[in-house]
């Protein structure tokens, strides 16, 4: 289990900033990547500067050397900042590919505990399971039925190897001369370096429904910039939402991972949700 990565971000006030701040760290987690001249600072830079970049393109430089109050303002060279911002962009992607990983397990997981749990009421001996069935669908309260049902990230990796590497955009050269070990490479290249901001794809993703509607054709856009110029809708839902997430772990220890294993988020102190 990958564990050098920042234990804690505390996040700003501003919701531009907090949001850059965000996928900045999504992006590049690792302890110390955010200093001046590292990955992650870099990241954040582009960032900035496409947003003012973008700005500066629908409103006029003009208009935007105004709302800051700096005539002598520069405006960012799209050349300047491209190169590191599409590098920045394809890490948010891991991450997604990493959650999406992580959610392929899970319902297969959900339903092998269905089917455990239909196979231990037709012996009879389903009083354990039952009432939880009933009530919501999931037996969330027998975790040995859990274990014994949700299978192995590399197992769920090796079903469809072939895609999960496409996925990933992991370097081919040809078909893996052996499988297992490409299984391997994947989860430790991948996935076990994503789970520390798992909690943070989840976050972002569980705004999705509400703010995509509100941004104006966000299917003609690229997603995440599109996200960070609409940054006060959903970057403190975002947070709690991830922050909540990362502590439902400490309830479970069905999976590889648990609330220790994430970067935890604080709010700044004038925003409570």
């Amino acid at each position: 289990m990958p564990s050098k990565f920042e234990p804690e971000i505390v996040f700003p006030e501003n919701p531009l900033q907090a949001a850059i701040l965000f996928l900045a760290v999504m992006a590049y987690p690792e302890r110390g990547a955010g200093q001046t001249g590292r990955a992650g600072s870099d990241f954040a830079t582009a960032l900035a500067s496409y947003f003012f970049w973008s700005l500066s393109k629908s409103h006029g430089k003009k208009t935007l050397r105004q709302k800051r109050s700096d005539p002598d303002f520069e405006i960012p060279r799209k050349r300047d900042f491209e190169g590191k911002l599409t590098r920045g962009l394809k890490r948010l992607h891991l991450r997604y590919v990493a959650y999406g990983l992580f959610s392929t397990q899970l319902l297969q997981g959900f339903f092998g505990v269905r089917q455990l749990g239909a196979e231990a009421i037709a012996r009879g001996s389903g009083d354990e399971v039952l009432s939880s069935l009933s009530r919501s669908g999931f037996l969330v309260n027998e975790p040995n039925l859990w274990r014994k049902a949700l299978p192995a990230v590399g197992a769920v990796l090796a079903k469809s190897e072939k895609s999960w590497s496409e996925r990933f955009a992991m370097n081919r050269t040809g078909p893996a001369a052996d499988k297992r070990q490409k299984v391997k490479d994947i989860k430790r290249r991948a996935y076990l370096p994503s789970i520390c901001v798992l909690h943070m794809a989840h976050g972002l993703n569980s705004v999705l429904d509400d703010v995509v509607p509100t941004i104006t054709e966000f299917d003609k856009r690229e997603p995440y910039m599109a996200m960070l110029m609409n940054s006060e809708k959903w970057i403190w839902n975002a947070i709690a939402s991830a922050e909540k997430w990362r502590a439902s772990a400490r309830f479970t220890d069905v999976f590889e991972f648990d609330e220790g294993d994430m970067i935890k988020l604080a709010l700044p102190n004038n925003v409570k949700r």
